[in-house]
Protein backbone atom coordinates (compact mmCIF):
# COMPACT_ATOMS: atom_id res chain seq x y z
CA UNK A 1 0.00 0.00 0.00
CA UNK A 2 1.39 3.40 -0.97
CA UNK A 3 0.07 6.24 1.17
CA UNK A 4 1.32 9.39 -0.48
CA UNK A 5 -0.33 12.67 0.50
CA UNK A 6 -2.81 12.54 -2.37
CA UNK A 7 -3.96 9.01 -1.45
CA UNK A 8 -5.03 9.94 2.08
CA UNK A 9 -8.75 10.49 2.37
CA UNK A 10 -9.98 12.86 5.09
CA UNK A 11 -12.76 10.40 5.98
CA UNK A 12 -10.49 7.33 5.99
CA UNK A 13 -8.55 6.41 9.11
CA UNK A 14 -5.61 4.02 9.01
CA UNK A 15 -4.41 1.49 11.55
CA UNK A 16 -0.85 1.21 12.80
CA UNK A 17 -0.80 -2.27 11.24
CA UNK A 18 -1.43 -0.69 7.81
CA UNK A 19 1.01 2.17 8.28
CA UNK A 20 3.99 0.46 9.93
CA UNK A 21 5.17 -1.38 6.81
CA UNK A 22 4.88 1.83 4.78
CA UNK A 23 6.90 4.02 7.18
CA UNK A 24 9.05 1.49 9.07
CA UNK A 25 12.32 2.45 7.35
CA UNK A 26 11.70 6.14 8.01
CA UNK A 27 10.87 5.41 11.66
CA UNK A 28 13.99 3.28 12.08
CA UNK A 29 16.14 6.02 10.55
CA UNK A 30 14.71 8.57 13.01
CA UNK A 31 15.20 6.19 15.95
CA UNK A 32 18.83 5.72 14.88
CA UNK A 33 19.27 9.51 14.73
CA UNK A 34 17.78 9.85 18.22
CA UNK A 35 20.14 7.15 19.51
CA UNK A 36 23.19 8.67 17.77
CA UNK A 37 23.06 11.49 20.31
CA UNK A 38 23.02 9.09 23.26
CA UNK A 39 25.98 7.63 25.11
CA UNK A 40 27.61 4.54 23.56
CA UNK A 41 26.59 2.21 26.41
CA UNK A 42 22.94 3.24 26.35
CA UNK A 43 20.69 0.30 27.23
CA UNK A 44 18.22 1.08 24.42
CA UNK A 45 18.98 0.35 20.78
CA UNK A 46 17.32 2.05 17.80
CA UNK A 47 15.07 -0.91 16.96
CA UNK A 48 13.95 -1.30 20.59
CA UNK A 49 13.27 2.44 20.80
CA UNK A 50 11.19 2.29 17.62
CA UNK A 51 9.16 -0.69 18.86
CA UNK A 52 8.63 0.85 22.31
CA UNK A 53 7.49 4.06 20.62
CA UNK A 54 4.98 2.23 18.44
CA UNK A 55 3.65 0.30 21.43
CA UNK A 56 3.06 3.60 23.24
CA UNK A 57 0.68 4.65 20.47
CA UNK A 58 -2.00 2.26 21.62
CA UNK A 59 -4.07 -0.20 19.63
CA UNK A 60 -2.31 -1.66 16.65
CA UNK A 61 -5.57 -2.46 14.82
CA UNK A 62 -7.57 0.63 15.77
CA UNK A 63 -8.14 3.09 12.90
CA UNK A 64 -6.66 6.18 14.57
CA UNK A 65 -4.41 7.79 11.95
CA UNK A 66 -5.47 10.31 9.29
CA UNK A 67 -2.30 9.90 7.21
CA UNK A 68 1.19 8.49 7.32
CA UNK A 69 2.39 11.95 8.42
CA UNK A 70 -0.03 11.95 11.33
CA UNK A 71 1.26 8.51 12.36
CA UNK A 72 4.92 9.49 11.85
CA UNK A 73 4.54 12.58 14.01
CA UNK A 74 2.93 10.62 16.82
CA UNK A 75 5.53 7.85 16.57
CA UNK A 76 8.42 10.36 16.65
CA UNK A 77 6.98 12.01 19.74
CA UNK A 78 6.42 8.61 21.38
CA UNK A 79 10.05 7.61 20.74
CA UNK A 80 11.31 10.91 22.14
CA UNK A 81 9.11 10.47 25.22
CA UNK A 82 10.49 6.95 25.67
CA UNK A 83 14.03 8.36 25.69
CA UNK A 84 13.02 11.06 28.15
CA UNK A 85 11.38 8.57 30.52
CA UNK A 86 14.44 6.37 30.29
CA UNK A 87 16.64 9.37 31.12
CA UNK A 88 14.39 10.40 34.01
CA UNK A 89 14.57 6.92 35.43
CA UNK A 90 18.37 6.88 35.15
CA UNK A 91 18.73 10.39 36.52
CA UNK A 92 16.22 10.13 39.34
CA UNK A 93 16.84 12.22 42.42
CA UNK A 94 18.24 9.23 44.31
CA UNK A 95 20.91 8.94 41.61
CA UNK A 96 21.75 12.62 41.89
CA UNK A 97 19.86 13.84 38.81
CA UNK A 98 18.03 17.16 38.78
CA UNK A 99 16.08 18.97 36.07
CA UNK A 100 17.71 22.17 34.83
CA UNK A 101 16.08 24.74 32.61
CA UNK A 102 17.95 26.69 29.97
CA UNK A 103 17.33 29.08 27.12
CA UNK A 104 14.76 27.35 24.90
CA UNK A 105 16.49 28.57 21.73
CA UNK A 106 19.72 26.89 22.82
CA UNK A 107 18.17 23.46 23.35
CA UNK A 108 19.30 20.81 20.88
CA UNK A 109 16.81 17.93 21.17
CA UNK A 110 19.31 15.52 19.62
CA UNK A 111 21.96 16.23 22.28
CA UNK A 112 21.90 13.68 25.09
CA UNK A 113 23.18 16.31 27.54
CA UNK A 114 19.94 18.21 26.96
CA UNK A 115 17.52 15.36 27.82
CA UNK A 116 16.29 17.08 30.96
CA UNK A 117 15.90 20.33 29.06
CA UNK A 118 13.82 18.49 26.47
CA UNK A 119 11.56 17.13 29.22
CA UNK A 120 10.97 20.66 30.50
CA UNK A 121 10.43 21.90 26.96
CA UNK A 122 7.85 19.19 26.17
CA UNK A 123 5.93 20.03 29.33
CA UNK A 124 6.01 23.69 28.34
CA UNK A 125 4.78 22.88 24.81
CA UNK A 126 1.84 21.03 26.37
CA UNK A 127 0.97 24.18 28.33
CA UNK A 128 1.31 26.25 25.13
CA UNK A 129 -1.13 23.83 23.45
CA UNK A 130 -3.79 24.67 26.00
CA UNK A 131 -3.67 28.33 24.91
CA UNK A 132 -2.42 28.18 21.32
CA UNK A 133 -2.97 24.67 19.91
CA UNK A 134 -1.83 25.51 16.36
CA UNK A 135 1.41 27.07 17.61
CA UNK A 136 2.10 24.05 19.80
CA UNK A 137 1.40 21.70 16.89
CA UNK A 138 3.80 23.72 14.73
CA UNK A 139 6.53 23.51 17.40
CA UNK A 140 6.02 19.74 17.61
CA UNK A 141 6.23 19.32 13.85
CA UNK A 142 9.40 21.41 13.47
CA UNK A 143 11.36 20.62 16.63
CA UNK A 144 10.17 17.16 17.63
CA UNK A 145 9.09 15.51 14.39
CA UNK A 146 11.82 17.18 12.35
CA UNK A 147 9.79 18.81 9.59
CA UNK A 148 11.22 21.84 7.85
CA UNK A 149 9.30 25.07 8.39
CA UNK A 150 7.91 24.71 4.86
CA UNK A 151 6.78 21.10 5.42
CA UNK A 152 5.10 22.06 8.68
CA UNK A 153 3.44 25.07 7.04
CA UNK A 154 2.12 22.85 4.24
CA UNK A 155 0.86 20.25 6.74
CA UNK A 156 -1.01 22.92 8.74
CA UNK A 157 -2.21 24.95 5.75
CA UNK A 158 -0.15 28.05 6.61
CA UNK A 159 2.08 30.15 4.43
CA UNK A 160 5.79 29.85 5.20
CA UNK A 161 5.79 33.40 6.60
CA UNK A 162 2.83 32.67 8.88
CA UNK A 163 4.59 29.54 10.14
CA UNK A 164 7.78 31.53 10.82
CA UNK A 165 5.79 34.22 12.66
CA UNK A 166 3.99 31.60 14.77
CA UNK A 167 7.31 29.91 15.58
CA UNK A 168 8.76 33.24 16.76
CA UNK A 169 5.69 33.72 18.96
CA UNK A 170 5.95 30.15 20.30
CA UNK A 171 9.66 30.55 21.12
CA UNK A 172 8.93 33.72 23.07
CA UNK A 173 6.00 32.09 24.87
CA UNK A 174 8.03 28.99 25.72
CA UNK A 175 10.96 31.11 26.87
CA UNK A 176 8.73 33.01 29.25
CA UNK A 177 7.13 29.80 30.44
CA UNK A 178 10.55 28.32 31.16
CA UNK A 179 11.47 31.48 33.11
CA UNK A 180 14.62 32.05 31.07
CA UNK A 181 13.44 34.83 28.85
CA UNK A 182 13.12 38.55 29.37
CA UNK A 183 12.45 41.03 26.57
CA UNK A 184 15.02 43.77 25.97
CA UNK A 185 14.51 46.70 28.26
CA UNK A 186 12.92 44.77 31.14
Amino acid sequence: MDLDDSAASPARKYTARELCPVVYDRLHERAARFMAGERADHSLQATALLHEGILRLGGFDEPLWESKWHFLGAAYRAMKRQLIEHARHKGAEKAGGKLRRHDVQAIDVGDSAARDDVAALLESVERLGAEEPESAHLVNLVYIVGFTVQEAADELGFSRETAKRRLRFAKAWLGRDLHDWAPDGE
